[in-house]
């Protein structure tokens, strides 16, 4: 599907991603990576705590910390609790090594 905006609202994105849509940007000059992994409940980081968005069902386990819905787009608090997420997930990923922090 293309959709002819310089922006698109978060929730217009999941809900394409939830038809099971393709979604092509009408202008080329920008570009959006996403990555959407779904794994089952009963999964669990076995490194270090981890957090997850639940998208069906019902979380029997609780390995995952719950991951905040945002208020709206663009929204603070959902902001920094992304960039709480993000700081863990690379303190993860470069663990065992001397790297400890992404590139910028």
């Amino acid at each position: 599907q293309i959709v002819p905006v310089e922006r698109v609202a978060m929730r217009d994105l999941v809900q394409l991603v939830r038809s099971g849509q393709k979604f092509h940007r009408a202008r080329f000059h920008r570009r959006i990576g996403l990555a959407i992994r779904y794994i089952p409940t009963y999964v669990r980081q076995t490194k270090v705590a981890d957090s997850a968005t639940l998208v069906r069902g019902v979380d029997r386990h609780r390995h995952f910390e719950a991951e905040p819905a945002p208020a709206a787009d663009l929204d603070a608090a959902a902001i920094a609790a992304h960039k709480r997420v993000m700081e863990k997930q690379i303190a993860t990923y470069y663990s065992g090594t001397d790297i400890k922090a992404a590139r910028k």
